[in-house]
């Protein structure tokens, strides 16, 4: 959802990088040459995939009259890469070509790389300007910078096309310290995360004197991002508190036709009990004692009570029934005397047993202990010698009943209840195993981006009173991935452990480091590397657009507000071609927008909360040009964003429905249940920590019992 968001916000800003440009024409299917062969039967070369780059180093926006830099250009053809000096550049007298990778920029204005490799071409833009100008070197403009501990950061940077004075340079308000060729430093203590960087000239003889503002992104981790894939430890733990296995809640009564709502595991475990089929659980012989001929017409489970705890690394559950009743018919030879077995038992039940969980590609529940005992048995048969005897509890026949009864419970968990929990715990896993993100191209010129989230389940932890399943998020792109020369990886937050409380049944713990490495796999793609086709409202004064995104959409929280976050996208540099003119004009862009997330049942809602914050800098700019910094922020707000509210103005909606049992399943556990759905619920209490977001969940089940056959007719 935040993704749809970001992708409609930056539809207008996207286009070709400006430190590397990649065109490229169509791979084939099998991503290897291939012949073409026309009708008349004449074969066509292969088909080559050729994509071209160019590097300049240093990195920057614009350059003062004098500078040198390096220009690297890079060919890749079906896979092979090499590099070029074939490259050339206009116009003529804009640079002095110092040897194969080294320009001298000797002009003002705008000169233009240029590589082609048989019909594909690409180019790249160099901005030279002659005013007094500020260059920041480190850190640059859009750079991603890993931090010491000491989170100090060392500004450099010069006063460049200025010949004499004594300026004083201000970096973010502190004054730097300066030498004879105005270059200046001073170092900042600054946080992980967007940064900005505010560098004003203070000089008397100035008109005009110039100043600038840059972002920059600073982490103390970056995550590693091979070939578009990206995986994030520990992603979403979820903590699975006593309060779902056992809650104290009363006994369920679920009558034929009636449904009803499952709010922990000993009320799950009742149902089943109720809706099996004990008779099926039986042995087969049932005894094997000389002179007893016993056959068991139904059996009625009476009333179950449990109770589940965690310890610590084990659950420990105990369970009664009280009141089961079987009834009987046959005979039984003792002492000479046949005794009819025609009649019932009535008998109290209990069970303990101890469960370890594990994952092994889901959840698997280990059952390393179970016994059951039988509490009192009370028989109703015409012979009260026979009633004695079943109640003596030390006959054989006593040790035959015992037997099977104690046999029928463990059964009842072993082989019933628990896998049916396990399966249930199992569904949940497999709907949101992999999580296709679509995001359709919103305007012409623009990629689609496809991507697929893959849901890991890594460990199962039981600890004193809650158990705390963990699991990674694998993101992976369908595309090969656009190289950005600055790329050090996902921004990767610090974090700072939860305090979580037991209020709800669940606790599911977020990390921001998804959200973020999901907008930096969009950025990967190169959807915000594009020109876009532009709307007819603004067509009149505007030709075409180019933006390059320096860095990846971030999203940050407010930390005083538990569902408010904040997406960013810095350094998002646009050129501008106005209508008719035969030059660009170069501008920086940083947006930014509040967003809020609203709960209903299971699923999310990410709002938008009000109009996003837009600054626009001019970097180079023809002073014919009718277009400034100001209209591109007025085109920004008043143009693309009343698009964007309009299309999201119900919000971005994603979340978990109802998960049915597979009636198949529940035929061979419960056969009594025509129906079983599994329930997730998130509640609206969200709490941010640092790099994490924690929100409160239960889990329930609807149940439906079948209903019961009509009566025979007469």
């Amino acid at each position: 959802m935040i993704l749809r968001i970001m992708a409609f916000i930056t539809c207008c800003l996207l286009a070709a990088c400006a430190s590397e440009n990649v065109a490229s024409v169509a791979q084939t299917s099998d991503g290897i040459d291939a012949e073409i062969v026309l009708d008349t039967g004449v074969t066509l070369p292969p088909l080559r995939d050729v994509s071209i780059s160019f590097s300049v180093t240093p990195n920057q926006s614009t350059y003062a009259i004098n500078s040198e830099i390096e220009v690297i250009a890079t060919v890749t053809t079906n896979g092979q890469t090499q590099t070029s000096t074939d490259w050339s550049l206009t116009p003529d007298g804009f640079a002095m070509r110092l040897d194969d990778t080294r320009l001298l920029l000797t002009q003002s204005g705008i000169g233009t790389l240029r590589l082609c490799v048989e019909s594909t071409c690409q180019d790249r833009s160099i901005y030279v300007v002659d005013s007094p100008t500020l260059r920041v070197a480190h850190p640059a403009r859009g750079e991603m910078l890993e931090l010491d501990d000491t989170n100090t950061v060392m500004v450099s940077g010069k006063l460049e096309n200025f010949e004499r004075g004594f300026p004083t340079i201000l970096v973010n308000g502190q004054p730097a310290t300066v030498d004879d060729e105005f270059n200046f430093t001073i170092p900042l203590t600054v946080m992980p995360g967007l940064n900005e960087l505010t560098v004003e000239v203070r000089e008397p003889t100035l008109a005009d004197p110039p100043s600038l503002y840059i972002q920059f992104l600073a982490a103390n981790r970056y995550r590693a991002n091979p070939n578009g894939t990206v995986r994030i430890e520990d992603a979403i733990v979820i903590d699975i508190h006593e309060a779902l296995l056992d809650s104290d809640l009363p006994n369920l009564t679920l009558d034929p036709g009636e449904t009803v709502v499952i709010q922990d595991v000993v009320q799950f475990v009742d149902v089943i009990a109720q809706t099996s089929n004990p008779l099926a659980w039986l042995p087969d012989p049932l005894t094997d004692l000389d002179g007893l001929e016993l056959e068991v017409d139904s059996i009625s489970l009476g009333v179950l009570d449990g109770n589940i705890t965690l310890p610590g690394s084990i659950a420990e559950a105990n369970f009664t029934l009280t009141d089961a009743q079987v009834n009987t018919r046959g005979q039984i030879s003792w002492m000479g005397t046949n005794l009819d077995l025609d009649g019932h038992m009535n008998a109290s039940l209990s069970a303990f047993f101890v469960l370890g969980g594990s994952i092994q590609d889901t959840i698997i529940l280990d059952l390393q202990e179970i016994d059951a005992e039988i509490l009192s048995v009370e028989a109703h048969y015409e012979s009260q010698t026979l009633n004695d005897l079943v109640e003596a509890l030390d006959s054989e026949l006593t040790e035959q009943i015992i037997a099977f009864l104690t046999d029928f419970i463990k059964s009842l968990f072993r082989e019933q209840a628990l896998p049916l929990v396990q399966f249930s715990f199992g569904a949940i896993l497999e709907q949101i195993q992999v999580l296709p993100i679509e995001i359709p191209a919103p305007i012409e010129g623009v990629a689609d981006v496809s991507l697929a989230a893959e849901v890991i389940p890594t460990a199962l932890d039981v600890l004193e009173d809650k158990a705390v399943l963990s699991v990674d998020v694998e993101i992976r792109s369908d595309t090969a991935p656009v190289n950005h020369d600055n790329d050090k990886g996902v921004f990767s937050s610090p974090v700072e452990e939860p305090n979580n409380s037991s209020e709800t049944p669940l606790t599911l713990v977020v990390k921001l480091d998804l959200l973020n490495a999901l907008c930096h796999s969009v950025w990967k793609t190169g959807f915000l590397n594009a020109s876009p086709a532009l709307p007819n409202t603004i067509t009149d004064i505007v030709g075409s657009v180019r933006v390059n995104a320096l860095l990846p959409p971030i999203i940050s929280m407010d930390g005083a507000n538990g569902n408010l976050f904040e997406l960013s996208l810095a350094e998002i540099q646009l050129e501008v071609t106005p209508k008719d003119a035969s030059t660009s004009d170069l501008y920086v862009v940083h947006l930014s927008v509040p967003a809020s997330l609203r709960v209903d049942g299971g699923f999310l809602t990410l709002v938008l909360q009000g109009a996003p914050t837009v600054r626009a800098e001019t970097l180079v700019k023809d002073s014919q040009s009718p277009i400034n910094s100001r209209v591109i922020e007025s085109l920004l707000l008043g143009v693309i964003w009343p698009q964007v509210e309009s299309a999201l103005g119900e919000g971005l909606t994603y979340g978990i429905d109802q998960i049915p049992i597979d009636p198949s399943i529940l035929r061979d556990v419960s056969p009594e249940l025509s129906a079983l759905n599994l329930v997730p619920s998130i509640s609206d209490q969200f709490t941010q920590w640092a790099g994490l977001v924690t929100v409160g969940g239960s889990l329930t089940a609807e149940a439906t019992r079948r209903a019961a056959p009509p009566p025979n007719a007469e």
